[in-house]
């Protein structure tokens, strides 16, 4: 009877462990919360996206410090902050203009009709951009409704590497573009 119970035991302690991994890569045990593992800074290390655009598709190979397309090489980096208060920070950057994005994040709950866990997507509302070239800067702020919202699906979060998957459509006002690909994050202890 006692190895019955402690058979038992074991069971309901592999469910419980196994149903609090959210992302397909994710470590098996941490011993750390999901929101205290993204919380810090993250800088690109690598991946690739593909956009589709109308008949035109463009393939990009990021290195972290550079991004490659058939049209050539150029500098790039993106940064990620994600604070504990619900604020964020992602700075993109490449030879010729800064992008800051500043906001608010959240994890997403669970949405089972196009099978996402709690707490496997963040979603990003923004309040401001912030364009730099290199004659001057624009700033544009969004309150209430008109505030942009991104989502970021999480292939992988460890203590100190993320993954997102990018798979979905970016609609604007006189275009739209189909992208897919992923990109992996390292945390930046610098």
């Amino acid at each position: 009877m006692k190895i019955l119970k402690l058979l038992l035991f074991i069971v309901m302690i592999s469910i419980t462990i196994l149903s609090c991994r959210k992302g397909e890569g994710d470590p098996f045990l941490s011993l750390r919360t999901r929101k205290a593992r993204i919380t810090g800074e993250w800088k690109l290390k690598s991946g690739s996206i593909t956009t589709k655009e109308n008949d035109t598709t463009i393939y990009t190979l990021y290195n972290g410090v550079s991004a490659e397309t058939a049209s050539g090489i150029y500098p790039y980096t993106e940064k990620f902050w994600f604070k504990k208060d619900g604020s964020f920070r992602i700075i993109y950057t490449n030879s010729s203009v800064s992008l800051t994005f500043n906001g608010l994040w959240r994890f997403g709950k669970r949405i089972k009709e196009i099978e996402l866990k709690n707490k496997e997507y963040i979603i990003l509302m923004t309040t401001s951009k912030i364009i730099k070239y290199f004659t001057g800067e624009d700033t544009e702020t969004y309150t209430g409704t008109s505030c942009p919202i991104d989502y970021l699906t999480i292939k992988e979060l460890r203590n100190n590497e993320l993954t997102i998957i990018h798979n979905g459509t970016d609609t604007w006002p006189l275009h739209s573009s189909i992208i897919s690909g992923s990109l992996t994050y390292i945390q930046d202890k610098d």
